[in-house]
């Protein structure tokens, strides 16, 4: 979805948003495009507050992925690969933001793969292309425990996914992995 998606987007940063994630306030895409401009960076995440709905009513939740921020904050990229790579602290698909040409890039490599993991690029991101610009300020609303990766509706398809991306590690990038 979000491949065709990018045929019709025409804007050169993209920000993908599940359903129920909100960008914090108003400002939130201009800070993000001026901070990547400046650092002319080709993706970039974001702090997020997380939040979940409790018999109508909204409640702050505490989410953190990475939950440790203190490689970004130094931009210690190696101590970075290492967290995503090897550790698996991935950082949430929900604060990414990326440069279209860049995003649909990594996405067509594992297009035939992975099918709700799509964050899971940051892996490839971090073994080909190893950089990132952290964004303190939080930008995003997280929705916790309603999507595929927070909730107990999709375990078996996020395992899945995962299964078939480590096949494709596996197989193009043992040189990098050994």
């Amino acid at each position: 979805n979000i491949l065709r998606a990018l045929e019709y987007a025409s804007g050169e940063v993209i920000k993908c948003i599940g359903a129920g994630d909100l960008l914090k306030n108003e400002n939130a895409l201009e800070i993000v495009y001026d901070s990547m401009e400046k650092k002319q960076a080709k993706w970039a995440f974001a702090e997020m507050t997380g939040y979940c709905i409790n018999n109508g009513r909204i409640e702050n939740r505490n989410f953190f992925a990475p939950l440790e921020k203190y490689p970004y904050r130094v931009n210690n990229l190696s101590l970075i690969r290492k967290k995503i790579i090897v550790c698996q602290e991935h950082i949430s698909g929900a604060a990414m933001f990326f440069r279209k040409k860049y995003l649909e890039h990594f996405l067509r490599k594992i297009e035939d793969y992975v099918v709700y993991t799509e964050d899971i690029i940051q892996v490839l991101i971090m073994l080909e292309d190893p950089n990132i610009l952290y964004l303190k300020d939080k930008l995003i609303l997280y929705e916790v425990g309603s999507g595929i990766s927070t909730s107990n509706k999709g375990p078996t398809l996020v395992d899945k996914d995962i299964e078939r991306f480590d096949k494709y590690l596996e197989n193009n990038y043992t040189d990098i992995l050994v």
